[in-house]
């Protein structure tokens, strides 16, 4: 068992079946933070749960457009300009797998 203190936190990394396997135990107690580990090593071990998968990140292209611009327009809409043309240039390409420009 591997458990190592960030900040007031502990975490717990261990190696299952050739993947490295490193989590927050969300815990600033050293025991319980033993115990979580214990425990997802088990609920692995039993087929309980399988190695957890990350969410994809989006595009560039796709998080200018759909969470940063609607963002900085409620906050900074005085500011908004150089950002825009920074979209625009994110959003098209000479590449033939990207959007052409407008």
């Amino acid at each position: 068992m591997s458990i190592y203190k960030r900040g007031q936190v502990y975490w717990y990394k261990f190696m299952w079946q050739g993947e490295s396997i490193r989590e927050s135990t969300k815990q600033g107690n050293d025991r319980k933070a033993r115990n979580m580990e214990a425990a997802h090593r088990a609920a692995l071990a039993n087929g309980l749960v399988g190695i957890r998968e990350r969410k994809p990140a989006p595009a560039l292209a796709d998080f200018l457009k759909n969470d940063f611009l609607s963002f900085a327009e409620t906050k900074h809409a005085a500011k908004l300009l150089p950002f825009a043309t920074i979209g625009k240039a994110a959003t098209c390409s000479p590449s033939p797998r990207l959007p052409a420009c407008d």
